[in-house]
Parts: C-alpha cells; sequence; structure tokens
C-alpha cells in the first residue's frame, strides 16, 4: 500500500503539477487556489515551498502584498526523553 509520508509526498506533487498546468494555461486564481493547497495540506512535500513562492508571486502580480513567510522543518520544536530502562526497573525493584 506504500507508507503515508511518501503517498502524502506524491499527492501533493500530483497538485503541484496541476497548479502549474493552471499557471500555464494563465488561469491565476485558480493556480493561487491550488498552489496554497500544496503548500498548506502538504508542507513537506519536495515542491512546498516552490508552490508557495510561486503563489506570492502570482499573488503580487495581481495587487496583493506578501508580508512573511512561514518555515517548517520535520521534527522542529519536539524534544525528545532520554530513559534509561535499566534504571527505571532497578527504581520500582526498590521501591522508589
Amino acid at each position: 500500500m506504500g507508507d503515508p509520508p511518501r503517498r502524502a509526498s506524491a499527492e501533493g506533487e500530483a497538485m503541484y503539477q496541476k497548479a502549474k498546468a493552471a499557471d500555464d494555461a494563465g488561469k491565476a486564481s485558480s493556480a493561487i487556489k491550488k498552489y496554497k493547497l500544496v503548500a498548506d495540506k502538504y508542507p513537506f512535500a519536495p515542491s512546498a515551498a516552490q508552490a508557495r513562492f510561486r503563489q506570492a508571486e502570482l499573488l503580487e502580480q495581481n495587487g496583493a502584498r506578501v508580508t512573511g513567510f512561514y518555515r517548517l522543518a520535520v521534527g522542529e520544536g519536539i524534544e525528545k526523553k532520554e530513559e534509561n530502562f535499566a534504571d527505571e526497573v532497578m527504581q520500582q525493584v526498590s521501591g522508589g
């Protein structure tokens, strides 16, 4: 069935291609919506950053003003607790 991250990435890339096709056809409004969908729904897809950038370019061409970008990184802000199983067992055995 394939693992979910790869499937999501493939779906993101397929949506990016649809957005690019709309962009190439001159359908800016449709392309902007599709680029937004790629960047929002598939933020870790390889083309997500390019989608967000192209969305900003199209919005700017249509008179909108871009005020900032957000960058996401896998695992950012997640702290993993270091645990020692042997210490936990000894603590339980000794009644502490």
